[in-house]
């Protein structure tokens, strides 16, 4: 049994689940970049739109089922290092990009000029570059 985290898209409403047991190894990948692990950045997959996750917003729920992104068939998922506007910021704005299974660099690569961050920032506070380019883009393993 582990938790589910809903979360919807404040343009299209789009709902992803966060499972408990891999949403803490996508968060464990963050690192230094991490400014807290409950609040990331998620893309939509839908619209592409960057929001911020807040843990608070939707109500979680137990379940028994598997988590998706432990299973071989289950989600890809990447990380997305955006510069920020500030030239002299080395900090990038990160988002979350969860991906159906097979999703490569290349296909995330080619959701760019879709994309909109809108409000979120780096962990100095700087808007990302408009337009967005990135600073580094790299799959997560889960397993």
């Amino acid at each position: 049994m582990h938790f589910v985290y809903p979360s919807k898209c404040p343009v299209c409403g789009s709902i992803v689940l966060l499972h408990e047991p891999s949403l803490e190894r996508i968060t464990r990948h963050l690192g230094s970049w991490s400014r807290d692990g409950w609040n990331i950045n998620l893309l939509c997959a839908t619209c592409g739109r960057g929001y911020t996750h807040d843990h608070g917003e939707t109500p979680s729920y137990q379940t028994e089922s598997e988590d998706p992104y432990l299973l071989p068939s289950g989600p890809t998922v990447f990380h997305a290092a955006l510069k920020c506007d500030n030239e002299n910021c080395e900090s990038p704005v990160v988002v979350i990009a969860l991906r159906d299974r097979g999703a490569t660099e290349e296909s995330v690569t080619a959701e760019l000029p879709k994309w909109n961050t809108a409000d979120l920032t780096c962990s100095r506070g700087n808007l990302a570059a408009v337009p967005l380019r990135f600073q580094k883009l790299f799959f997560v393993p889960i397993d």
